[in-house]
């Protein structure tokens, strides 16, 4: 049996507090995802953490910082423990958006495209 907790510990203290929090007095489940996705999106800062991708979303949480993927994983788990059905998605992307986050030159080992994570919520009865 394995004992490796998902990345998405919605069922983790931290990630419950933190959802019921920014959700109690939200009475729509519009409204609530609203305030889960501010918040990832301005309180959780961009930045690679130091185990990259393999970032459970509480440390996400704790570390205050993320980048697509951590904070997919974290925006998953919130709405996880919210009751808020929503899945992670993954493709590639055109790295040209990445200007800015990356030094000049680094762009000349980099490939034309790299992966990216984003959410999938359900919402009035269907995926969005």
């Amino acid at each position: 049996m394995s004992t490796r907790q998902p990345l998405a510990d919605h069922d983790h203290p931290a990630i419950q507090a933190q959802a019921h929090e920014l959700t109690d007095d939200r009475p729509s489940q519009r409204d609530k995802l609203e305030s889960l996705f501010y918040f990832v999106r301005d309180d959780i800062r961009f930045g690679f953490p130091p185990k990259w991708d393999e970032v459970r979303a509480s440390e996400t949480l704790e570390f205050r910082m993320g980048y697509c993927t951590t904070k997919a994983t974290l925006f998953l788990a919130l709405c996880k423990a919210v009751g808020i059905p929503a899945r992670v998605h993954t493709g590639l992307i055109s790295l040209e958006i990445m200007h800015g986050i990356f030094p000049a030159f680094a762009f000349r080992a980099l490939p034309d495209r790299g992966g990216h994570s984003w959410l999938e919520v359900e919402l009035d009865e269907a995926w969005r």
